[in-house]
């Protein structure tokens, strides 16, 4: 059977656009979990890889269950493709979180259906009792936490912002949470190069050609964190 990514199908853990029945995952460490019983589950990614050098392709992970570790991690490289999800050998009830690794700023990634071999998923992943916003830059969005210090370029391959403190916070305090961040882009600073002044691209990025202001959050939180800031030349309108 085939469904939706709608909220009354999947939970939706970050900030997201349902747009035209795709959801589109936001900022790094954006996802969707969903539950069923069965041998196989997939999922049907839209992307825009050929908008983008390699480096800058979309990347997601993929969790069962509880895991801290993804049972695979995903690089979106066409405009439209079928991911394997879970396969077993026997029927399992398991939950399925789809995350987005990396971030707005560079290529998009949307989910536009679920595939499970029975008739039915079952309801989603109950809300837990915590619930956290984090708000910062590159250090809580996870970039190049897998990369090296002699990188030149930033490569998507390498950010992972499950190693980062705010995913590593939020589980530590087994609570939801909501991740605002991309690097460059802090709470009062912003990175430029000398004499640029910095642009609009805290916009969040759709699969529009223009830019979208970042999706509007109904989420409740209990805690709110900032971020550190990177001490480069910056601007006060960030």
């Amino acid at each position: 059977m085939h469904f939706l990514p709608t909220e009354d199908h999947v939970k939706v853990s970050g900030r997201t656009i349902f747009r035209d029945n795709v959801r589109y995952l936001g900022y790094s460490a954006t996802s969707i979990s969903f539950c069923f019983t069965g041998q196989k589950a997939q999922a049907v990614i839209i992307s825009d890889p050929a908008d983008w050098p390699e480096e800058h392709h979309a990347w997601i992970g993929i969790f069962i269950n509880d895991a801290t570790e993804p049972a695979k991690r995903v690089e979106l490289t066409r405009l439209r493709q079928t991911v394997d999800l879970f396969e077993s050998e026997i029927p399992e009830t398991v939950t399925i979180t789809i995350m987005k690794y990396s971030e707005p700023e560079y290529a998009i990634c949307g989910i536009e259906e679920l595939i499970i071999d029975t008739e039915e998923l079952l309801p989603p992943p109950a809300p837990k009792k915590r619930k956290i916003q984090i708000i910062g830059d590159s250090i809580t969005c996870g970039y190049g936490v897998e990369g090296s210090a002699s990188d030149e370029l930033h490569n998507t391959a390498v950010e992972n912002p499950t190693k980062s403190y705010s995913v590593k916070t939020a589980r530590a305090l087994d609570a939801d949470f909501e991740i605002v961040a991309w690097n460059g882009k802090g709470v009062i600073s912003a990175y430029i190069e000398e004499g640029d002044q910095a642009d609009d691209s805290c916009l969040f990025r759709c699969s529009t050609s223009t830019r979208t202001p970042a999706a509007a959050s109904s989420f409740s939180t209990n805690l709110l964190l900032f971020g550190r800031n990177g001490i480069t030349r910056g601007s006060s309108r960030i």
